[in-house]
């Protein structure tokens, strides 16, 4: 900014700090300068200089943070945390005043620091101006860049809608750059986010189109990255068996070439959940020992302790609590040793909800009232959320309707207060299921109202369907049956474009009998074949046999 050297310039600073005008601060080679005195230089600045020699200092600023960005080292990422504030405002500053490739390329460096930081909002922020100047420049990489990444940063925000079309445009313009390699990682972005609108046909297009572009141009990390996020979409659709084919396929990508063990970790994690939802339990216990292996191995203590948290579960399906029950222990001081409070909440969580599952009712309540009641969860609202909750409903399974009420309302106020959209819906599902077995519908239905209006929002087809879901029953329950079917109606197209064939033809029967009891034959005849359908698409989906899973 001085257009001086760097001997020069750290003689001046050196002055300046002797002088008591600036102060040198805990980080080597910064300084501070207090409010009063910036205020007074910024004043000398537009006394003493013209406009353009000021604009050409701003300029020199901002090419400097370009050069330290795009030069990367060690100690960047930690530059970065100092100077956001800075870097921010410089690419506005940029946009502002036409300097339109610099606005561009320091958005576009400040991306990777925004994706580990989840700083999504100011990937946004620094995205848009960034558009902005790529726009006005007719930078067709640049454009293609900065649209990519806010299709990433709306993913994160779960604002699916605008994530889709933010990469769907990003991903014509690297097609018409041919640029192979990011139409390949924006296509990895467009199915996770149509996963998770539960949007499975599209899922699978883009994810397998990511891998064959992946293979095509030698990234095999890509592939493996695509391979992984096919087996969980089919996992998720109970299609396990191919689901495990896609783990096996990853496994093999990144076996062959030579993947650390946090890779490998990866993947027998997935594998295991997999196993775990077919009631394969040995062998996910198996996958989740491999996994858990690679993660001691590999040194990442958060990996280990989900893993270990995950395993206690299947030990706890399997009826060998003793083994669940040192397993969970061995989570909890896992977080422990590592000083990681959210992740001690966590896992104290998982262990209070096992004593929940298992009656033991008073173990839960001294787990959830230390983790309310003494502040741990001060800081950490989606904490605080999951505690209330589940020690709400505890309270409902023993039938204190009272404390659980009291416990599920205060859940969805902290819910409603924070944004916490999937809490929100959850919790308010519960809190109608309270009122619903007291016999209280009526009372109840509000809160099965707000959890659709909810999901409707949130995007997700598979948390809306389950919505659907409850309102159709509570609907018939108050006799209401027209309306039941417009909500198991919207649920059923839902449950086929997730091609949830075996909740299809549960919903299809039950349209076709409160059709036949509302009086309209052609509507019952119509879902009773609807179910047919789906029962036969269920059945072709196959089984699970245990040698696609031998390794």
């Amino acid at each position: 900014m001085a257009d001086s050297d760097n001997y020069e310039v750290e003689d001046l600073l050196e002055d300046l700090a002797d002088r008591h005008l600036i102060t040198a601060d805990e980080v080597p080679g910064r300084y501070r300068i207090h409010d009063l005195m910036r205020l007074f230089a910024r004043e000398q600045a537009h006394t003493q200089e013209s406009h353009q020699e000021i604009e050409n200092n701003i300029h020199r600023l901002l090419e400097w943070h370009l050069q330290v960005l795009e030069a990367g080292g060690p100690s960047l990422h930690s530059w970065v945390r100092l100077e956001k504030d800075s870097l921010i405002a410089g690419v506005l500053a940029a946009t502002t005043r036409g300097w339109n490739e610099l606005s561009w390329r320091t958005a576009n460096e400040l991306a990777a620091y925004h994706s580990v930081e989840s700083d999504y909002v100011d990937w946004i922020t620094c995205n848009k101006a960034g558009l902005i100047s790529a726009r006005k420049c007719e930078s067709l990489e640049g454009k293609s860049l900065m649209l990519g990444g806010l299709g990433q940063a709306s993913r994160q925000l779960r604002k699916f809608s605008d994530a889709q079309s933010y990469l769907r445009e990003s991903l014509q313009g690297f097609r018409d750059l041919g640029d192979v390699h990011r139409c390949a990682q924006i296509l990895w972005e467009i199915g996770k986010t149509a996963a998770s609108q539960w949007d499975i046909p599209q899922a699978i297009s883009a994810f397998t189109e990511s891998v064959e572009i992946a293979q095509s141009v030698g990234h095999p990390y890509d592939a493996a990255r695509a391979f992984h996020a096919l087996g969980h979409l089919y996992s998720g659709i109970g299609r396990h068996k191919e689901s495990l084919e896609f783990f096996e396929k990853e496994l093999e990508v990144t076996t062959r070439n030579d993947a650390n063990p946090r890779y490998q970790g990866f993947t027998y994690q997935g594998m295991a959940a997999c196993l775990a939802s077919s009631s394969m339990s040995e062998q996910s216990l198996d996958a989740y020992d491999k996994s858990i292996a690679a993660a001691r191995e590999g040194g990442d203590r958060e990996s280990l302790r989900i893993r270990l948290t995950r395993k206690a579960k299947v030990l706890e399906s399997m009826g060998r609590l003793t083994e669940a029950y040192s397993v969970h222990r061995e989570a909890i001081e896992t977080a422990r040793v590592d000083r990681d409070a959210s992740g001690l909440i966590w896992a104290r969580h998982n262990l209070a909800d096992t004593f929940v599952r298992e009656g033991k009712m008073g173990d839960a309540d001294s787990i959830f009232s230390q983790i309310i009641e003494t502040g741990e969860v001060e800081g950490d609202p989606g904490a605080l959320i999951g505690a209330l909750h589940c020690w709400g409903d505890s309270y409902a399974r023993r039938g204190e309707t009272r404390r659980a009420i009291e416990l599920l309302d205060k859940a969805i106020q902290a819910s409603r207060d924070n944004e916490q959209e999937q809490n929100l819906i959850e919790i308010s599902l519960c809190r109608s299921r309270v009122e619903e077995n007291q016999g209280a519908y009526s009372t109840g239905l509000p809160y099965t109202l707000e959890a659709v209006s909810v999901a409707r929002s949130y995007g997700s087809a598979r948390i809306l369907a389950k919505c659907l879901k409850r309102l159709g029953a509570l609907l018939e329950k108050l006799e209401e049956e027209k309306d039941a079917t417009e909500s198991f109606e919207e649920q059923i197209r839902l449950e086929v474009l997730m091609q949830q064939w075996s909740e299809a033809l549960i919903s299809a029967n039950k349209l076709s009998s409160l059709w036949e009891k509302l009086g309209d034959p052609s509507k019952a005849e119509k879902y009773a074949a609807s179910a047919s359908e789906y029962s036969a698409k269920s059945i072709a989906r196959g089984s699970i046999f245990p040698e696609q899973i031998e390794k």
